[in-house]
């Protein structure tokens, strides 16, 4: 199919790599910024654009990969009525395009992107949802070349994997930052924690990994929580994230 992205970013690269490993024909590369946008046009070997008169009209995929708050300014200044638009958005609807453009969808990659990231979408999730059963199968025939886990899901469904996703590791990679700032602060090893979060990672990937959750809060252990509060009196940022979360743990696990 042929593919046009709007966007220069980290997803727009990643994403740009893949459609072309899956023998796409990738047709341009557009957005604000020459530097960036030059950049990946000449590693897509396609052209690009930095104003929407310079964009090149086909009926194929025109991937809009750039940050949330900026999806409705480059529908009303890029878009025009040719081939496909979608956004590859998390938590923004599909009616976005509603009135815009006749042929529209997304395709949502359930992956953080960092620079470091390579071959990882083989096995990411990519939800798609279209505005008609026709444009929904091609957008499919599109995931199918590129992940072996793809679904088809309304954007309600698709924003409450986002928010799923937000915290598996969002929370979860600053939790995890947290704690090896507070070794580092008090001059202690940070490699100590290396192996417990190896396997930490192994276990919530498991079936019935709630059954493998430990520690004070869910032994409902009220001394060494409250033990842990008073260590934690001058951090008081991470001390309201301590209790709340050993809070909610406490109420899942002990309701009574």
């Amino acid at each position: 199919m042929k593919i046009t992205i709007i966007g220069s970013g980290l997803l727009a690269n990643s994403m740009g790599k893949a459609l072309m490993r899956s023998a796409n024909e990738m047709i341009q590369v557009a957005g604000r910024n020459r530097l960036k946008v030059g950049k990946l046009a000449k590693l897509l070997r396609c052209h690009s654009a930095f104003r929407p008169e310079q964009l090149i009209l086909h009926d194929g995929l025109y991937l809009i990969a750039v940050s949330d708050h900026a999806i409705g300014q480059v529908i009303v200044k890029w878009c025009k009525s040719s081939g496909i638009w979608v956004h590859t958005s998390g938590s923004t609807d599909i009616n976005v395009f509603k009135g815009q453009v006749p042929h529209y969808g997304v395709i949502y990659p359930v992956m953080t992107m960092t620079a470091q990231h390579k071959d990882i979408w083989r096995t990411t999730p990519l939800l798609f949802e279209g505005e008609s059963r026709s444009t929904e199968l091609k957008l499919k025939s599109v995931c199918n070349k590129i992940t072996t886990q793809i679904y088809r899901m309304d954007s309600n469904n698709r924003a409450i994997v986002h928010l799923a996703a937000v915290i598996q590791n969002n929370f979860i990679h600053h939790l995890s930052n947290e704690s090896f700032r507070l070794l580092k602060q008090n001059k202690l090893p940070e490699r100590i924690l290396i192996p417990l979060q190896a396997v930490t990672i192994r276990n919530i990937t498991k079936d019935h990994a709630e059954m493998l959750l430990t520690g004070p809060a869910r032994r409902n252990d009220k001394r060494i929580i409250k033990k842990h509060l008073a260590m934690l009196m001058d951090d008081p940022q991470l001390r309201k994230v301590y209790q709340a979360v050993s809070q909610n743990i406490i109420k899942r696990y002990n309701p009574e």
